[in-house]
């Protein structure tokens, strides 16, 4: 027997190469700080986003996370170019039983936090078509809606949120 791959049907975009910010800039940056070390992306302290260049409107998002205590942040899907709405938000915030921990679509719906383990790595999925989002975390599905109205092309964006706090992503496609 003989197993020959498929092709892909689009291609990944690694969205972080590991050894510096290219292709991502920091957006409405307010005491946030954003580093790159050992092929690990860091955002420490206050209120900033950091934007990854190339927008998209569909798309498969996968990456892993680590949030130090009571951490907040979020990855941020469709916010426009120019700047004018931040579009849609998946929630970082490894914190059992708050209203929106890690995984909810913020403002849709609350995400589990049966699945996530705080101050650990955890994997991040995220899937966004027309008007459904859906997020897994480590495999499990967290949260679904089809009820996003910001149907269009827009920057994946990442939140610091927390003043003292760490939040750590690496293997962004």
């Amino acid at each position: 027997m003989e197993i020959t791959p498929l092709p892909d049907s689009e291609p990944a975009i690694v969205m972080f190469n590991g050894k510096d910010l290219s292709g991502w800039n920091p957006v409405r940056n307010k005491r946030a700080w954003w580093t790159v070390e050992e092929g690990l992306l860091t955002g420490t302290g206050g209120n900033g986003y950091l934007q990854f260049s190339q927008p998209c409107q569909d798309f498969s998002l996968e990456m892993y996370y680590r949030c130090s205590s009571a951490a907040n942040g979020g990855v941020f899907f469709r916010w426009l170019t120019d700047d004018s709405d931040r579009g849609n938000e998946i929630q970082l915030l490894d914190v059992p039983g708050v209203g929106m921990p890690s995984g909810s679509i913020y403002g849709f719906v609350r995400g589990r936090d049966d699945i996530f383990v705080p101050g650990e790595w955890n994997l991040l999925q995220v899937f966004v078509r027309g008007n459904r989002a859906t997020t897994y975390i480590n495999g499990h599905k967290s949260a679904e809606t089809d009820q996003i109205e910001k149907v269009r092309e827009g920057h994946i964006t990442l939140q610091m949120h927390r003043d003292g706090a760490t939040i750590e992503w690496k293997d962004l496609v």
